[in-house]
């Protein structure tokens, strides 16, 4: 059983494990390659003033009992993880389902 504190985090492993089976191999190369790191780096940065935002008017809050308790700029250090990995999965099944259509 996983402790409830890292509910969150374990659940975005399992979403990060999820949808890395469905990607292709050889679209992991994509990773290091500079377009992939500077949408990554606009995506980050998006979600991270987002977040703050939403904090910041009370229109998000997270369970004190659901997360690790870290915390930058107030967002929950899960968040962050969740910003790189929903960019990963989304960015490489994207090229790899374009590759079955092509």
């Amino acid at each position: 059983m996983v402790a409830a504190r890292f509910e969150y985090l374990f659940l975005l492993l399992v979403f990060f494990a999820v949808g890395a089976s469905i990607v292709a191999p050889r679209h992991w190369r994509l990773i290091g390659q500079r377009p992939y790191l500077l949408s990554l780096g606009a995506f980050f940065l998006f979600g991270t003033i987002v977040d703050w935002l939403a904090i910041r008017w009370n229109w998000w809050i997270w369970s004190a009992t659901k997360i690790c308790g870290l915390r930058f700029l107030g967002i929950p250090i899960e968040e962050f993880i969740l910003f790189v990995i929903f960019h990963a999965v989304v960015v490489l099944i994207w090229e790899t389902t374009t590759d079955h259509m092509a």
